[in-house]
């Protein structure tokens, strides 16, 4: 048997087993806060561990690799921007929103606004974890393809690493997707590390590669190859979906304490940038030993491909750990949404606590089959999903000043900015000649502030902020409030 189909194979039962015992163990807790939230007991380094997985994904690693394989090292700011956002929530969000006793972002538009603005919110959080989900998908299965294409095609690379991803959630609920998370970060690392260093080696030392480079000044600057302009709209983009991010919100809800949250979320800022760095030299070294590859997306695994079995095998472990982390916390973060926001608050607000469990694993499994059936046949549609989370831009500014300067609101401030978003999103996707920047940031941002500023200066109808600071008023929530926990790490 192939050496690293064994080893990856091996990985995944890890994985499985691990979830499966992560569900035992915490059945007799029972409750769908236990399942949905770790039953709000998670301590710092788990928290880390699931905030580092939800942003390591496919992107951070393949994707920056395959960037730098002509941008150079400027590719690493993907990353960088992801840092910078989660370090933005960690100092500004998390101990508010710990306050609060939210565990999705829908909580909170349905206190300061109404019952409209928090469904809106809510479908547009199961839409886009649903396409993040299913590109991670599509990404587990081109992983398995490159590497081992004599066991492996897209279709069935697919379909087990969405069911894996699934199996995950379903087995072990939020406490079993932080478990894996925490092998798979550890995976990463090690697997690109591994990578990287067998890499370096067989491409003669880093002084021939460097004299191997295509000619350009672009490979060791971290501005010139991506552009300052791209640069800056990453950064920006990453600060505005970083305050309501489902996978943010819901990790720092199930920390066990506002200390553990808040340093949890610090480390996984800190581990990002690294595996960053990594992945853009190991793209610089493609581009050098491999100039002439038809697609820069297989700069990563082709020259894993040319590498020692066993090295391969854990390089691949560790790619494919990078999608499973970030489609687990997705897929939680899913469940959530529409268990509590949609289905028991906006359907049956008397669900019992035991159905309410039921449902959220019904609705994992239904997910995952959908996320494997679109990844495969209706790829298309994708991309459009994730073009909403443009909407993030208005729901941002919203949480910030909700928080910290609540005279800025009005009854009308979240539907407007939301509907704004929208329309820039349609016409950004049907009309080309929108495009006179280069991000849609630079058009959501202004138009955001823009329309905050109307409604601020012609609404008089004040937002009650008081709403958002007590848990009483949403009791078929309250089991998603932090519990009572020591304030130790």
């Amino acid at each position: 048997m192939n050496i690293s189909f064994a080893i990856i194979i091996v990985y995944m039962a890890l994985l499985i087993g691990i979830s499966l015992l992560s569900g035992r163990l915490s059945s007799a807790r029972g409750g769908s806060s236990s399942f949905l939230l770790a039953g709000n007991r998670l301590p710092t380094l788990l928290v880390a561990a699931m905030v580092a997985g939800t942003a390591i994904g496919g992107t951070g690693t393949i994707g920056i690799a395959e960037s730098a394989y002509t941008n150079g090292l400027s590719a690493v700011w993907y990353n960088i921007a992801w840092t910078i956002g989660i370090l933005a929530f960690a100092f500004l969000m998390c101990k508010k929103l710990r306050r609060t006793g939210v565990s999705t972002t829908s909580q909170i538009f349905i206190r300061l606004f109404n019952r409209f603005d928090g469904i809106v919110s809510s479908v547009i959080q199961v839409v886009v974890a649903f396409g993040i989900n299913a590109l991670q998908a599509i990404a587990g299965g081109a992983i398995l393809t490159a590497l081992l294409p004599q066991y492996f095609n897209m279709t069935n690379g697919v379909i087990i690493s969405a069911l894996v991803f699934t199996a995950i959630a379903l087995f072990g609920g939020y406490m079993g997707a932080t478990l894996t998370n925490v092998i798979n970060v550890v995976m990463i690392y090690l697997g690109v590390i591994a990578g990287f260093i067998a890499a370096l080696n067989n491409g003669g030392g880093w002084e021939h590669i460097t004299l191997s480079l295509p000619q350009g000044s672009q490979w060791f600057s971290l501005f010139e190859g991506v552009g300052p302009v791209i640069i800056v709209g990453w950064v920006v983009s990453m600060v505005i979906q970083s305050p309501p991010n489902q996978g943010l919100i819901q990790a720092t809800a199930a920390g066990r304490s506002e200390k553990a949250a808040r340093f949890g979320t610090i480390i996984a800022a800190v581990l990002i940038v690294p595996i960053g760095f990594l992945c853009a030299f190991i793209g610089i070294m493609a581009a050098a030993t491999l100039p002439e590859l038809e697609s820069a997306s297989l700069a990563f695994p082709m020259l894993m491909s040319n590498l020692n079995p066993w090295v391969a095998g854990f390089t691949l472990a560790g790619l494919w750990a990078a999608d499973v982390s970030t489609a687990t916390s997705c897929m939680m973060g899913l469940a959530t949404v529409a268990t509590k926001d949609i289905i028991v608050r906006q359907i049956r607000p008397d669900m019992d606590d035991r159905t309410q469990l039921l449902m959220s694993k019904a609705i994992i499994v239904i997910f995952g089959v959908l996320g494997a059936f679109a990844a495969l046949n209706i790829r298309s549609i994708l991309g459009f999903m994730m073009q909403l989370i443009v909407v993030y831009t208005p729901y941002c500014f919203i949480l910030l000043s909700a928080i910290y300067c609540p005279r800025l609101l009005r009854k009308s401030t979240c539907t407007a900015t939301v509907v704004v978003n929208l329309l820039i999103m349609v016409l950004w996707l049907l009309f080309p000649a929108v495009h006179i920047v280069p991000d849609m940031i630079y058009l959501c941002l202004p138009a955001t502030l823009a329309t905050m500023g109307l409604c601020t200066a012609f609404d008089k109808r004040a937002v009650d902020v008081d709403k958002l600071f007590c848990p009483e008023e949403l009791p078929e929530v309250r089991t998603a409030a932090p519990v009572p926990a020591p304030e130790e790490v």
